[in-house]
């Protein structure tokens, strides 16, 4: 437990060692998935707004967006933006993309009418800072700027992909 508590904490403080780490140690894919979890039942029950009946609803599309932006990310890295250097599986940038929800825990504080829009733009911010950095990771870029970008045009993709449905 208190390797995971070590990973989570490095990963929201934006340490690049923390990011591989995870990807060069295939066992923290179930932690990932808890983490994913964990934020994305916080990311619901700060957006329901008292609802308790979309709580489940809105975890499945947390859940959703998160595996929908990994594997955009994926398909972005390996076959777009590839670069030579650039060796990586899905499960790895999954694994990633899950630690990198860890800042979206916070949005269970987003119930909280006078502070809400601050958690969600604060929060929505740090968690492009954690994707970006370990989308950086997985496909072995050097270069930040092409991380952010490919993590914002998967976001994108998602965003086009959820207007859709």
């Amino acid at each position: 437990m208190k390797q995971f508590l070590d990973r989570v904490l490095a990963v929201i403080q934006l340490e690049p060692l923390a990011y591989l780490e995870i990807k060069e140690n295939k066992a923290p894919l179930t932690q990932a998935m808890f983490l994913l979890f964990l934020s994305s039942t916080a990311t619901a029950l700060g957006s329901v707004g008292g609802y308790v009946e979309k709580i489940p609803m809105a975890i499945l599309t947390a859940c959703a967006a998160w595996v929908a932006w990994g594997l955009l990310i994926y398909v972005l890295g390996t076959l777009i933006f590839r670069k030579p250097e650039t060796e990586v599986n899905l499960i790895t940038v999954m694994r990633l993309v899950g630690f990198a929800s860890a800042p979206g825990i916070l949005k269970a504080l987003a119930f909280i009418p006078a502070v809400s829009g601050i958690i969600l733009f604060g929060t929505s911010i740090w968690i492009l800072g954690t994707t970006t950095l370990a989308t950086q990771q997985a496909l072995s870029y050097k270069s930040f700027p092409r991380a952010l970008g490919v993590t914002l045009a998967a976001w994108l993709g998602y965003q086009f992909l959820l207007f859709q449905i």
